[in-house]
């Protein structure tokens, strides 16, 4: 798609010719096509006095600010849509990708359109330009990727960056997890969650993008995703979950998706690679389909390590990244749930640390609710204590005389 790069207004001249290419069956471009058109058949787009199609512009409205990203299949741009003075994200395909790609595009942005939802993107339009190849524009978030935020953190050594804290950490998961329950809700899998697919905003809003490889369930589908018949592996090594690392395997479900963002979480609170950054694709595989999860533990424990994780969220961590889909989190309601009761202090006695920590805490809640009771009980114990230590000093005076 041609892009202008100067700032006045193009001149509305329509070119409105429909492609053979467009108007394959079962072609999402063709069914777009004919809904805007508003033709009932296709074969008239062919006949000199058909209706027009979609009306296309044949300058551009957007103007090219810089490059978000870019994948296997398109490349992200952010733009200045001059028509209504604001700046937004564009997605293109690739020159030289097949009809294919641009069929995928279109599925991703019908996709987009069915979310509603603040930790999602908002998507604005699809359009056609002048070439016949499909782009859509969405809002421009315009901050930092999660795998960019990480970078930061681990390069502040004076701890002033606001995300530092491991509230504010566990914000940005909490938001991840929500989107994840919506997307679930209506049966759509992402396959792909990692850092740089996580927008951060500078108040700590948390979009997940790039639904590139979504999967929907089918109809006939009960509790599992069937994967597409294709060679090779899809999504992202260092992130995926054993069961995705498979190649046996031919379903899956929601908690492969909690797994990746698990991985997200583990690296948030780490600032370290959950695996080896230098490790081959088959390695990577290899190494996620067998190894055992690496624990929160033995990251913090390091001379390196800037903070300290709470012990009821290195449980957690290792329930949601837990081999066997059987042990994780069935579902990102039931984590966001749990991640709810530990921030409540409402703690579960796992371990010796988690045991003390809840007496610690009700006790706390105890005090907030009857200080002065509290207070006059531990004036009580402390002065009995006093004077059984008295008592025992003023024997041993005694009989040492």
């Amino acid at each position: 798609m041609k892009i202008k790069k100067q700032h006045a207004l193009p001149e509305p001249e329509v070119d409105d010719t429909i492609r053979p290419h467009e108007l394959m069956p079962n072609s999402p471009t063709r069914d777009l096509r004919i809904a805007t058109a508003g033709v009932d058949d296709p074969t008239l787009a062919f006949d000199a006095d058909a209706q027009p199609a979609m009306p296309l512009l044949s300058g551009s409205k957007y103007e090219y600010d810089y490059q978000l990203g870019e994948g296997g299949m398109g490349t992200v741009l952010a733009v200045n849509d001059l028509f209504i003075a604001r700046k937004v994200a564009l997605k293109q395909i690739k020159e030289g990708k097949g009809p294919e790609c641009q069929e995928k595009l279109i599925s991703e942005a019908r996709l987009l359109g069915r979310f509603e939802h603040p930790n999602l993107p908002l998507i604005y339009s699809l359009e056609v330009d002048e070439k016949g190849s499909a782009f859509y524009t969405m809002q421009h978030e315009g901050q930092r990727t999660l795998n960019e935020l990480m970078a930061d953190l681990a390069a502040d050594e004076s701890c002033a960056d606001p995300f530092t804290s491991i509230s504010t950490k566990i914000d940005i998961f909490q938001g991840l997890l929500q989107a994840l329950k919506y997307a679930h809700e209506l049966n759509v899998l992402h396959r792909d969650i990692k850092p740089s697919n996580v927008m951060i905003g500078d108040c700590g809003e948390v979009k997940l993008i790039d639904w590139g490889l979504a999967l929907e369930k089918s109809s006939g589908d009960e509790g599992s995703y069937e994967l597409p018949s294709q060679s090779g592996f899809t999504g992202t090594p260092r992130y995926c979950s054993p069961e995705q690392a498979n190649p046996n395997i031919e379903r899956i479900d929601e908690r492969s998706d909690l797994y990746s963002a698990f991985i997200c979480f583990f690296e948030l609170l780490t600032l370290t690679p959950y695996t080896r950054p230098t490790l081959g694709v088959q390695e990577t595989l290899a190494v996620m389909k067998s190894k055992r999860p690496p624990s929160v533990d033995s990251r913090c424990y390091t001379s390196s390590f800037p903070g300290v994780v709470p012990k009821e969220y290195r449980i957690f961590i290792a329930q949601g990244l837990a081999t066997s889909p059987e042990d994780r989190f069935q579902s990102a309601e039931e984590a966001l749930e749990e991640l709810q009761r530990l921030r409540c202090g409402q703690l579960g006695i796992h371990c010796v640390v988690t045991g003390t920590k809840k007496v610690l805490r009700s006790y706390e809640a105890f005090l907030d609710k009857y200080p002065r009771v509290v207070v006059l009980i531990t004036l009580f114990i402390t002065v009995s204590f006093m004077l059984l230590m008295g008592r025992i000093v003023f024997g041993m005076l005694i009989d040492f005389a």
